[in-house]
Parts: C-alpha cells; structure tokens; sequence
C-alpha cells in the first residue's frame, strides 16, 4: 500500500520491485559518502532478497556486482524448466502474492507463455560481475534450473569480451 491505494491491479508492482528501489535508494546514499569506494559497491541477498538483488543490480548499474543466493523461481531459476522439484510459479504466487504484479498470477501455469524467462534478467547485470549460489538440500530453490540460467545468460558477458559462465560445463539432467 505505500504507493497505491486499495487493490493492486495489472502491472501495479509487488514487493520485490519496492524492495529493489530502496536498494538503488540506499546507493543514493552511498554515492554521497566520502568513505565509500563507488566502483565496489555490490547488492546480495538470500530467497526474496536474492530476487530482489537479481532486480536491483539489473536496473541500477551502479551496483558493481550481484549476489543472488536460493533465489530460485522469480529469481535465478529457469522458469520454464523445473528440475527436480523446483518450485513453480503457480507455487510462489500462491503463497507470495503480494511480490509480484498480478499480471504475473496469468502465468501460474503457463510458464512456456513467459514474454521471457530469467536469464534475460541476469543478462541484464553484463558486464557487471554476477553470483549465483544455492544450497544443495533447498530443492525449490532449483539449482539445476538456476544453473541453465547461467548458461543461458552467459554469452551476453562474452558479447562485451569478458569472460562468460565459468564452469566445468556438466549440465544438469532435468
């Protein structure tokens, strides 16, 4: 409610677009701090706040790097294909509606229907540094698909001359 009143509709934002902006906000501040290193400055975060960070550090360029840990789907995971139990996005938007725009609810189980998928999200942050990391137990958080995201999204990093996904190139078997 801090930005509309009564019913979210359509594309009104969820929580974590909110949570995105006071990140930028935050480097607002930064940025007037003597003692900060501008050129160092990251954004991380766990679950939600992975999400957030994937968000934040892919519209605000100033973030030198991003740290997105277990966030899963809506974060670094492939929405359209879930590995091993990975959580859909019927499944988040059910118990989280309020991160999300409602129009995003039209997905729940369309996945394949996605305008786009996450990895667009991530290509966002070249040719900016970007971590993804997961805890091998937290099946939602789908580290497989998490894993495709970044393959997927690495040849952007190369498109700028950097060096893209680092890996032993093992894909996951979904």
């Amino acid at each position: 409610g801090l930005f509309q009143d009564g019913e979210r509709t359509g594309d009104d934002t969820g929580k974590i677009v909110y949570w995105s902006y006071m990140a930028s906000r935050m480097m607002d501040y930064l940025q007037t701090r003597e003692e900060a290193d501008k050129n160092v400055i990251g954004i991380s975060g766990h679950s939600r706040l992975g999400k957030t960070a994937l968000l934040a550090g892919a519209l605000d360029e100033r973030f030198a790097f991003v740290c997105s840990n277990n966030s899963g789907c809506s974060g670094a995971a492939i929405s359209r294909v879930l590995c091993n139990g990975g959580e859909s996005i019927r499944a988040i938007v059910e118990r989280f509606p309020f991160w999300f725009c409602p129009n995003y609810f039209k997905y729940m189980d369309k996945a394949n229907e996605l305008p786009f998928d996450q990895h667009c999200l991530t290509a966002l942050v070249a040719p900016r540094r970007v971590y993804i990391g997961g805890a091998i137990e937290d099946i939602w958080a789908d580290n497989d698909s998490q894993f495709l995201n970044c393959a997927a999204s690495s040849p952007v990093w190369k498109l700028y001359g950097k060096t893209g996904f680092i890996t032993d190139n093992k894909m996951p078997v979904c």
